[in-house]
């Protein structure tokens, strides 16, 4: 059966949860207009508002802040019993399938959101950077 019902509207999937951690610098990095950056930086903070949904910025000072080169991101399937970790970069992407991998990761992820600051807070620091796009 597709993922839609009968009628083309969505099946009722278990809960998803998004929950990241993103650098103050990435906030700060203009690509395009003052408009498109502020436009990306509000749809973050509406983002964040989302009650399945935990953003994090890393400010640059942070207090036990580790150094990442590259983004990853951390899959979990319960219902699949399937973790993976997906790596991005120039030359394509990676899926990581070994367990101890994403154990890896997930102890640098639980590191950066430790370092991170408060959702409430990082929202504080988004609204203040889209401020400066006026």
């Amino acid at each position: 059966m597709s993922p839609l019902g009968r009628h083309g509207s969505p099946k009722r999937l278990t809960a998803q949860v998004l929950d990241m951690v993103v650098s103050e610098a990435a906030l700060r990095r203009v690509q395009g207009s003052r408009e498109i950056i502020r436009a990306q930086l509000h749809h973050l903070l509406d983002l964040s508002e989302q009650p399945k949904v935990e953003l994090r910025v890393m400010p640059f000072e942070a207090a036990g802040r580790i150094t990442v080169l590259a983004s990853f991101t951390l899959f979990q399937l319960s219902q699949q019993e399937l973790s993976a970790v997906y790596l991005e970069d120039v030359l394509g992407a990676t899926y990581l399938w070994e367990p101890d991998e994403y154990t890896r990761y997930s102890v640098v992820y639980g590191r950066l959101r430790a370092a991170a600051l408060p959702p409430s807070e990082s929202r504080d620091l988004i609204y203040k950077v889209a401020t400066t796009h006026q």
